[in-house]
């Protein structure tokens, strides 16, 4: 009588691939005894091995200011096979006063984070992003305002290190920014929509408006700001916080991105903004709450 086994194995794992089916290799057993990825009966004694099929998943493209979706003239950029070469769209977004520098991932938010597309301040939220400004520092973000009468954007602005150690973004007329020991009066204001989105850019030589430069100045002193840079307010100022829907807001420091914010809300239903820097999620400093964008779907 032929003695018939039963052997139960284990799914195998395989980053980027997936399990597709066992296979016998051994000789007293066929492959067609062994088709089924949980369960097989055999005769005799088998040697198992694990066949593969690389994953394939689909890519969405987005011209990375307005949240529209690029549908590439080339169908093959709209799918990726793990292990394979990616291919792009052949026919690359295009902004006015901008030059297309390439593609990046989308950051993804851990288990328990919903992205948003925006989260918008009433005027008294802001958030502390526990980083001290320096002379190297770059602030930007992307954002539509809904007031450019007297709200203060960012960063750090007291006389405490004598006045040479500020950065802030006064968006007002006549507004003063500064930066380490420059301070320039400005009128952005003139150069903003209210209501539609703007992307605003701060370094050591100028405040940028949609890769614009609208604020020219030249600060040449080495610093460290004595406190904490907040956005959507600036610590140690007496001008009011924004009010506006913010889309990302990031630093970079000696060309290296330090913190990287998008809008997120928790499992709790908390409103605020992920780092996919740190993994710290920042939540409002201020008074009331941040009101939530639609969910980002992608």
């Amino acid at each position: 009588m032929k003695k018939i086994c039963t052997f139960l194995f284990a799914i195998f794992i395989s980053c980027g691939f997936a399990f597709a089916e066992t296979t016998d290799i051994g000789a007293n057993a066929t492959s067609a005894d062994c088709t089924e990825p949980t369960l097989g009966t055999y005769s005799g004694d088998a040697n198992m091995e694990a066949k593969w099929t690389a994953n394939t998943v689909q890519l969405r493209w987005y011209d990375g200011y307005s949240d529209t979706q690029i549908t590439p003239t080339n169908t093959s950029a709209n799918n990726c096979t793990y292990d394979s070469v990616l291919t792009i769209p052949d026919n690359p977004p295009e902004r006015i006063g901008y030059n297309f520098a390439g593609w990046t991932v989308i950051p993804g938010l851990p288990a328990g984070y919903t992205k948003l597309q925006y989260i918008e301040s009433t005027g008294t939220q802001y958030i502390d992003t526990g980083l001290k400004g320096t002379n190297d520092t770059v602030l930007e973000t992307e954002i539509a305002f809904s007031d450019t009468s007297s709200p203060m954007l960012w960063g750090y602005n007291s006389n405490v290190g004598g006045n040479t150690d500020r950065i802030s973004a006064y968006i007002s007329i006549g507004g003063r920014c500064n930066f380490g020991n420059t301070s320039t009066d400005a009128s952005l204001p003139r150069y903003i929509t209210v209501g539609t989105f703007t992307t605003i850019k701060q370094n050591n030589t100028g405040i940028y408006i949609d890769g614009v430069k609208r604020l020219n100045y030249n600060a040449t002193n080495t610093f460290t700001t004595a406190y904490n840079m907040y956005f959507l307010w600036a610590n140690g100022t007496g001008a009011s916080p924004t009010s506006g829907k913010v889309k990302w807001f990031k630093i970079t420091r000696g060309g290296n991105v330090v913190m990287n914010l998008v809008p997120a809300k928790n499992s709790s239903g908390v409103i605020g903004m992920y780092d996919t820097v740190s993994g710290q999620f920042f939540t409002n400093q201020g008074t009331g709450e941040f009101v939530a964008g639609p969910a980002v779907t992608q």
